[in-house]
């Protein structure tokens, strides 16, 4: 239950920040984020050129966040700030992915 908590506080804290504070520009920015463990996690964020809504995309199943690289563009380019993540062990994140991980490394997270 922490880490749900803690996701989506993550989440809201995100969606609040790159709305507020979007750079000029419409260009995509990858970026890092630490988790509460230390593990990098890496984002792409697709600004839209100025503040207004955002929407945050996880990948699905094996994949990682480039999936979403073409319809992250198309919201930008419409008003919405996009932010896709590499979840923890796909891609260019770090850490174990969740289903490959032990009871207790699960926990740690």
């Amino acid at each position: 239950m922490p880490r749900v908590r803690f996701s989506f506080a993550l989440f809201c804290l995100l969606l609040l920040a790159f709305g507020i504070i979007a750079p000029a520009s419409a260009a995509e920015r990858v970026v890092d984020l630490t988790g509460s463990d230390g593990t990098k996690l890496k984002a792409t964020f697709f600004s839209a050129g100025k503040p207004g809504p955002g929407v945050l995309l996880f990948h699905q199943c094996n994949r990682q966040r480039k999936v979403w690289d073409g319809l992250a563009q198309e919201l930008a380019a419409s008003g919405i700030n996009v932010l896709t993540l590499d979840l923890r062990g796909f891609g260019e994140s770090g850490g174990i992915p969740n289903d490959k991980a032990t009871p207790q490394e699960a926990q740690e997270a």
